[in-house]
């Protein structure tokens, strides 16, 4: 259970959600799911060996096109666009099939197979893919608001005019696209939760996050740096610097060098032959799971600060306890 909002440590409850070898599995098999559409998507668009570099660099270019900078002059468009629809695809179903198996751990401490979280997640499905097209719509709607104005007020002279008057009107309308496009990037974790927990309809689940997001800007803002910090913090460790291989490599060879099962040891199978090579390409498949697995942790940590946050804020200013979640959708 949530702790109680008195806590001298209130801020820290959007960590306090469990450790879930389910909801770790459900990550790793987005993350392969992702990877495998997106080799079929480099082998439509681009070369299949790209695979990797596209999948690694996609966050990157979502950023940099949420910030209007455009796709790197590297990416194509056509993979661009098919790693969207399918992370979202991925974000509908497993985001989802996590947080449900997390919300019940939090709630009420039971135990959900990723059976049956994906068996839930799926009779919802539609709720989560209308996600994106639910925030575009009203996004499309400002943009061509704005588009209309500057239209009209480009004609002289009397455009001009109509610009200094109806100018407060575009900054709202600009204002409010900026709203949208933040509540919705903040409320990616929260959606899915919103759905995990009360199954909620799409624009029900968006209004309720929004709703929570708007209420509660400074303690939303605080938690995500929080969850952001620590997930950063871990990738740092265990995927940038590769610390668990370092220690493991320190360790296992510790009185003299053995460059053979140094290469065996961190899965080198191109340097080796023979059964070396084997032992070698065993090493490599055992270390490619460690670090999709890894993955799988730190995405099921960004779906368990969202679906405690979520929680927190739930019964902060909507005062619903807890234990109040949906049942089994039917």
């Amino acid at each position: 259970m949530i702790a109680d909002s008195s806590s001298h440590f209130k801020l820290f409850r959007v960590l306090w959600f469990p450790l879930s070898v389910n909801a770790i599995l459900l990550g790793a098999a987005s993350i392969v799911l992702f990877h495998l559409g997106t080799m079929l998507s480099c082998a439509l668009f681009a070369d299949t060996a790209d695979a990797g570099r596209f999948t690694e660099s996609f966050p990157a270019t979502v950023i940099s096109v949420v910030l209007l900078r455009g796709l790197p002059v590297d990416t194509p468009s056509g993979i661009f666009l098919l790693q969207t629809l399918l992370g979202f695809a991925l974000w509908s179903l497993f985001g989802v099939a996590m947080c449900r198996v997390l919300a019940l751990r939090i709630c009420r401490d039971e135990y959900c197979d990723m059976g049956g979280a994906l068996r839930y997640s799926w009779r919802v499905r539609r709720t989560g893919i209308l996600f994106p097209m639910a925030i575009a719509l009203p996004a499309l709607l400002l943009a061509g608001f704005n588009a209309l104005a500057g239209l009209v007020f480009q004609i002289p002279w009397v455009g001009w005019l109509l610009s200094a008057v109806l100018l407060p009107l575009v900054l709202l309308s600009s204002i409010l696209l900026v709203l949208i496009g933040l509540g919705g990037f903040l409320s990616l974790a929260m959606v899915p939760a919103a759905i995990a927990v009360e199954r909620r309809g799409t624009y029900d689940s968006i209004g309720k996050s929004f709703n929570y997001i708007l209420a509660r800007p400074t303690v939303v803002l605080a938690n995500a740096l929080l969850v952001f910090a620590l997930v950063w913090l871990l990738n740092e460790l265990f995927l940038g610097q590769r610390v668990v291989e370092q220690v493991l490599q320190f360790t296992a060879v510790p009185f003299w060098e053995n460059q053979t099962y140094k290469a065996i040891l961190q899965g080198q199978a191109e340097s080796l032959q023979g059964f070396e090579w084997f032992c070698a390409s065993v090493h490599n498949l055992v270390l490619r799971v460690y670090d999709l697995l890894v993955r799988g942790l730190l995405l099921s940590f960004c779906f368990g600060g969202g679906t405690a946050l979520f929680l927190i804020l739930r019964r902060d200013i909507d005062g619903l306890d807890e234990a109040e979640i949906a049942r089994e959708a039917s």
